[in-house]
């Protein structure tokens, strides 16, 4: 349930990055995050769903990956590999 309520947060935020991009008042931070707990999050989530359909979650990453943000939330390029 946090982790849904904690989802749906990030979700309005989102939506409210947008406005103030739409507005020219986003103001920039970029930040280096690691993939990891992003990646175990999605895991956590997207697992127990895959189970409860009976299929597979696989996830082939490299643990010293890294996002690059561009702005305050997760607007986001790449510095590492995705397969």
């Amino acid at each position: 349930m946090n982790r849904a309520g904690t989802h749906l947060l990030g979700l309005i935020n989102q939506v409210l990055d947008l406005s103030k991009i739409e507005a020219g008042k986003l103001e920039l931070n970029p930040q280096t995050v690691q993939l990891a707990p992003l990646i175990n999050e999605v895991i956590g989530t997207a697992g127990q769903l895959a189970e409860q359909n009976k299929n597979r979650l696989v996830v082939d990453a490299q643990a010293s990956m890294c996002l690059r943000r561009s702005c305050r939330r997760s607007r986001t390029a790449s510095c590492g590999h995705l397969r």
